[in-house]
């Protein structure tokens, strides 16, 4: 989730009031940005993948269901790559306030020529912090991969 008109300011902190068996429907979209420039890469990308595909991870003590639709293209926002609905339904009625939280990432690119090696590593500090719904997020984790350029 991110703030509207704000693709690239991630939304942090949210707390909606529902009663009891209401449902809430929050866009989720897919913004590709250009590694340097920052530029919409959408189009590149869409002509450079079959297909976009979403799953949802619940905690075993999660309290509230959540649902969420396949990404799909969509004219809500024409920068974003693809768009999901994620819904949530409020069981208990009660107000779930989520706490501000601080996060530290990383990045550590090499690149030789045409190619680029690069770590990412997400929630260095391994900050304990909860998604909408009560769904704890991961500790630190970390990724790597491999870019070749072709020009």
């Amino acid at each position: 989730l991110n703030y509207f008109g704000d693709r690239f300011q991630p939304m942090t902190d949210y707390s909606e009031e529902l009663e009891e068996g209401t449902t809430s429907n929050k866009p989720s979209r897919l913004f590709i940005n250009h590694m340097d420039t920052g530029v919409n890469a959408k189009e590149v990308f869409l002509r450079k993948v079959e297909a976009i595909t979403v799953e949802l991870l619940q905690g075993g003590g999660s309290p509230e269901p959540w649902q969420c639709t396949q990404p799909q293209a969509s004219d809500y926002d024409p920068e974003a790559a693809a768009r999901s609905i994620l819904t949530y339904t409020d069981r208990s009625g009660e107000t779930r306030r989520y706490k501000p939280y601080f996060l530290l990432d990383a990045r550590a690119t090499y690149t030789l020529g045409k190619w680029q090696l690069y770590v990412d590593a997400t929630n260095v500090t391994s900050t304990e912090y909860f998604d909408f719904g009560g769904l704890k997020m991961p500790d630190c984790w970390v990724s790597g991969g491999v870019v070749f350029t072709i020009k």
